[in-house]
């Protein structure tokens, strides 16, 4: 298994926007988009791919349920 997170900063820190996990063969076991519990000030889209558009668009767990 092969875990990837993606990050962005908020007014609280630097919080999961993403989690990502597949296994040996690249198969997607659980791929979420996750809500941070601070407001956005930097979506790190250069390192993250994450949007304020994508984030807007997609259907968010909290941290605890990811």
């Amino acid at each position: 298994m092969a875990i990837d997170c993606e990050m962005v900063l908020t007014t609280i820190g630097s919080e999961l926007a993403r989690l990502s996990i597949c296994n040996f063969n690249f198969d997607i076991v659980y791929d979420a988009f996750v809500k941070p519990k601070g407001v956005v000030t930097n979506y790190l889209t250069k390192y993250s791919g994450i949007t304020k558009e994508i984030l807007e668009s997609k259907e968010l767990k909290s941290l605890e349920e990811a």
